[in-house]
């Protein structure tokens, strides 16, 4: 799903989607207070240019109902309008690659830029990924 320049550079494949940005932090008491503005700085640290992001995800260990608070807060902090979801599943984890995998699929959009954010009790962590050609019916059948 993901490789990067060096990589496909030898393969055959077609590049789907690359990680163009990636940043954590563990999160102090202060941060976890203020945990929108703390999330939103590591977004921009990792995107740099937040006008370019299309879609943002985020998965947390809170409740559904919590996530979708902090997503908002997230989204007002940054002033971002684009397309929004809470994931169920951590991305890091092996369902979670699936769910991105499966958004981005579902997204069908050429260079679209997707931030994926991770919010653990103790650490938060942004991942960003850039889209690229989507030659699914040959993969699919």
């Amino acid at each position: 799903m993901l490789e990067s320049e060096k990589t496909n550079s030898k393969s055959q494949n077609e590049k789907l989607a690359e990680v163009i940005g990636y940043k954590s932090s563990a999160l102090n008491k202060e941060q976890k207070e203020s945990l929108a503005e703390t999330v939103s700085a590591l977004i921009i640290d990792a995107v740099k240019d937040i006008s370019n992001v299309t879609n943002m995800s985020l998965s947390t260990v809170f409740s559904c109902q919590e996530s979708e608070t902090i997503l908002f807060d997230i989204c007002k902090e940054l002033n971002y309008s684009g397309d929004r979801k809470y994931m169920e599943i951590d991305w890091m984890g092996a369902c979670g690659i699936v769910q991105a995998y499966e958004a981005l699929k579902a997204s069908n959009r050429n260079n679209s830029i997707w931030t994926l954010v991770n919010i653990e009790s103790e650490k938060a962590a942004v991942v960003v990924l850039k889209t690229h050609k989507w030659p699914f019916n040959r993969l699919l059948a």
